[in-house]
């Protein structure tokens, strides 16, 4: 199992730290960015959100998650 999360996790983390260095706020990821790292469809990640499971903030219509707290969810999830 920790070789697919850190397969899945190579993939994406150089997209990732892309998008963050090229936006103020680094360490924050977008809804769909959070989705791609965590290899999660749009309404799992709502559900992890409606029931506390992945803290995060809301703009307008947006929703911004720390990168910290992703990877955290992560580590916590670990079996």
């Amino acid at each position: 199992m920790d070789a697919a999360v850190d397969a899945a996790v190579s993939r994406t983390a150089p997209r990732l730290t892309q998008a963050a260095e090229n936006r103020p706020g680094k360490g924050w990821l977008t809804n769909r960015e959070a989705q791609d790292y965590l290899g999660l469809s749009k309404a799992t990640l709502a559900r992890y959100r409606s029931e506390g499971m992945l803290p995060y903030s809301k703009i307008g219509a947006s929703v911004y998650y720390r990168l910290a707290d992703v990877e955290g969810l992560l580590e916590a999830s670990r079996v």
